[in-house]
């Protein structure tokens, strides 16, 4: 069992209004995540006449992987306006770790499987086919144990 939270979805021009009536400065915005090919819904917050607006909340999991857009990223807002908001520069910095973080985890991807493919590549090991993800990944661990 676990505990379940209930958030309504709603259409963005919705969530963008309530956004506006909370502060008139926000609002609702939306880039494509490429990794995930999905739409990251963003608030972002006007500063000033000539700089670009600042995002203050991307709406994703724990995760990274980007959320269907509901009433929680208002919940999320408004959380964030009860502790005092959150610094601009703090927000990018959390993300831009979020993003070298992915990259990191990607390399290791890669260089795993360079090293596990190289000396196949080279003729010097036979290609096993394992049968599941389960089975593949517990030879790696006997394996890794010799």
């Amino acid at each position: 069992m676990g505990l379940y939270v209930v958030e309504f979805a709603q259409d963005f021009d919705a969530i963008d209004r309530e956004l506006r009536l909370e502060d008139d400065r926000l609002f609702l915005s939306y880039e494509i995540d490429l990794r995930h090919n999905a739409k990251v819904y963003r608030v972002l917050c006007e500063v000033a006449g000539d700089k670009p607006p600042v995002c203050i909340v991307e709406w994703r999991d724990d995760l990274g992987r980007p959320l269907p857009l509901s009433s929680g990223i208002l919940e999320r807002v408004r959380s964030q306006r009860a502790r005092g908001g959150v610094a601009a520069l703090e927000a990018q910095a959390a993300n831009e770790r979020m993003v070298e973080q992915a990259a990191r985890e990607a390399d290791e991807q890669i260089e795993e499987t360079v090293k596990e493919m190289l000396p196949r590549m080279r003729g010097r090991k036979r290609t096993t086919i394992p049968r599941s993800e389960g089975l593949a990944a517990a030879r790696r661990r006997t394996r890794s144990n010799r």
